[in-house]
């Protein structure tokens, strides 16, 4: 009897410590925060000849970490069949499709219906990396046939959803169209999205184009076509509506272009009556700038003109951001590639390449990029060192910048995938920056204040001479335009002191004047004796900081002076650096600086009215049609 009490409490107790730890390891995952960004929507839609539409869609995740994925379908009104879940191997370029099924295992999906939204529910585990979701389902007779057109109206991105991303859309018809003015498409949301009709040879589709679609903007496409397209549909309308739909689209298209043009007077009417009641800003920003100087620094940091040591343990591209300029550029990411070789997680190389003239061939140098031969861990870089590796060598696969560059040009994926990463680091380099300086809010209020009167000033001025010119006033034109010049002069002198000695803290101004003083050192690199000052391991580190800094011809001049090709040779820099000492300045500035401007898309501008629906930019508002209760996201 006691030994079967025993037996019971033993098992109480090791079924108690299993569910305790169960339920630390379930609080141990949950814990992880869901961290993810869409970036891209690529999608693609094909009519077929009954009306129905074949959906396509592959959405791209940047993510941290996350359990899976859903896209909610809204098919009210219509028959949603033949769906499918996948992830895309962008590698292979194939899709590896999941099994639906109840038990929420990882790689498997589940389907929910409410009669109005069809829910797919992916069930992918993911952390740090990018994940391609493809959903693929198709609407029957999504296409109305009328008696004169076919219309296809329908959100191919719907509302409900966080992020912003790119689309791309393509919906193709079952065949071509020979009269232009029987294929007509309007699209709606964004105003920087693009639509296009567009028939090559025996093909016809709609090309939709949205840059940057923002946080709960769906994206609408209208469009019409002959109903020769589709004549087994059996969703038909009796009715003729070619030129009513053509009218009320472009009404919408008229009426949003008023739109755009009214709301742009009414804003430069606004800032107009704003800057005129502001005669006293200039007083106000001259108070305000010396008031806080003083209050924030009162007494500024003495440093010595020349600083032999590096100020603080920063990489070269958020050193730059933090003291040289508020956004990095071309040579920030040179810098860092260059700060890469020297850790070993990359080898650089010059390599020569053939270079087509008009008449003759001639010869030029590239830099080849292979990965270290002894892999290092990334997880050890900073996120935007990783960011110029994954830039650099996606696939761990050897390649010149030439290569990059050209790859940009020609392949539409490898420039929106190379723009990501110069985004990224970018960004991140940005943000960092930001931290380490750490921007008292007072410098930004005295530049805006600055600003502001001198806008004011000049506004001030115009509309002056506006009033007193043939009027009774204008005898005294003379002392009025000099005190509203003397006005704009003071303006402008404090605009000038609050850039050229910005309001600081004591620390940034410390900071910010020891990365100067190393920034001498460097440019004076040849009047003192380098080995007295740094050991050549520590050199060859400053060196990566002269990049940023624009003096690394003259350091690199200097070392190899001092110590000679036999030191240098041991060095974890490729030798090409010292033996050309206008190496980086020649090859990888110019080299990187293409890249980074060949990857960048056109900017996200107005697009213009489509009118006709012969194709041309977005109209705000919608057409009405069908599929916005949908949406995409992660858990």
């Amino acid at each position: 009897m006691n030994l079967n009490r025993l037996s019971r409490n033993m098992l109480n107790l090791l079924l108690s410590l299993f569910i305790l730890v169960s339920l630390m390891t379930i609080s141990t995952v949950s814990a992880q925060d869901i961290s993810f960004d869409i970036t891209e929507a690529d999608i693609t839609g094909q009519i077929s000849s009954d009306g129905d539409v074949s959906f396509k869609e592959i959405y791209t995740f940047d993510v941290d970490y996350m359990n899976g994925a859903y896209h909610n379908i809204d098919y009210g009104g219509y028959n949603l069949t033949e769906y499918r879940v996948g992830i895309l191997d962008e590698e292979a370029g194939d899709i590896n499709y999941l099994n639906e099924s109840f038990n929420e295992a990882p790689g498997t999906f589940k389907v929910s219906d409410n009669g109005q939204i069809f829910r797919l529910q992916v069930f992918n585990p993911a952390e740090d990396e990018t994940v391609r979701f493809v959903f693929e389902y198709t609407l029957e007779e999504l296409i109305t046939n009328y008696n004169d057109t076919a219309e296809i109206n329908r959100k191919i991105v719907p509302e409900n959803k966080d992020d912003d991303f790119a689309v791309d859309a393509r919906i193709y018809l079952p065949r071509s169209v020979s009269n232009p003015d029987d294929f007509r498409a309007w699209g709606y949301g964004p105003y920087n999205g693009e639509i296009q009709p567009v028939t090559e040879g025996n093909q016809s589709y709609i090309d939709i184009t949205v840059p940057d679609n923002a946080p709960n903007q769906f994206v609408e496409v209208n469009a019409i076509f002959p109903t020769a397209l589709t004549p087994n549909n059996q969703n038909v309308v009796q009715a003729n509506m070619k030129d009513e739909i053509i009218e009320r689209s472009e009404a919408t298209v008229e009426a949003d272009r008023e739109a755009h043009e009214s709301s742009q007077q009414r804003r430069w009417l606004w800032v107009i009556l704003a800057l005129i009641g502001f005669p006293l800003v200039t007083i106000f920003a001259w108070v305000y700038y010396f008031r806080n100087h003083r209050k924030l620094n009162p007494k500024p940091a003495h440093v010595p003109e020349h600083v032999y040591s590096l100020p603080e343990e920063l990489t070269p591209a958020i050193m730059a951001t933090a003291v040289l300029r508020d956004k990095p550029i071309a040579d920030d990411f040179s810098a860092t590639i260059i700060d890469l070789a020297r850790k070993g997680y990359i080898k650089v190389e010059e390599v020569s390449r053939e270079k087509r003239g008009l008449l003759k061939r001639k010869s030029a140098s590239t830099i080849r990029v292979s990965p270290a031969e002894e892999e290092a861990d990334l997880f050890d870089l900073q996120k935007h060192e990783r960011y110029v590796y994954e830039y650099l060598l996606p696939n761990n696969e050897p390649t010149t910048l030439s290569q990059i560059e050209e790859d940009i040009q020609s392949n539409r994926n490898t420039k929106k995938q190379k723009y990501r990463k110069w985004t990224q680091f970018a960004n991140y380099v940005e943000v960092k920056g930001e931290q380490v300086k750490n921007q008292p809010k007072e410098y930004n209020n005295s530049v805006g204040y600055a600003v502001l009167a001198v806008i004011a000033s000049v506004i001030m001025l115009f509309v002056l001479l506006f009033l007193t010119l043939d009027s009774p006033l204008e005898e005294h034109i003379m002392p009025i335009l000099l005190a509203f010049a003397m006005n704009l002069i003071l303006a402008i002198v404090i605009l000038l002191l609050t850039t050229l000695r910005p309001i600081r803290t004591y620390e940034q101004d410390k900071m910010i004047k020891e990365w100067k003083g190393f920034a001498n050192m460097l440019d004076d690199v040849g009047n003192f004796n380098m080995r007295e000052v740094a050991s050549l391991p520590l050199w060859e580190e400053f060196l990566v900081y002269a990049i940023s800094l624009d003096v690394a011809d003259k350091v690199i001049e200097a070392m190899n002076k001092e110590y000679g090709m036999e030191e240098l040779s041991q060095m974890a820099m490729p030798m090409v650096i010292y033996s050309n000492p206008y190496w980086i300045n020649q090859v990888v500035r110019p080299s990187i600086s293409q890249s980074v401007t060949s990857s960048a898309p056109a900017q996200s501008n107005y697009s213009g009215s489509n009118t006709g629906g012969f194709g041309g930019g977005f109209s705000s508002g919608s057409s009405g049609g069908s599929g916005g209760g949908g949406g995409t996201g992660g858990f």
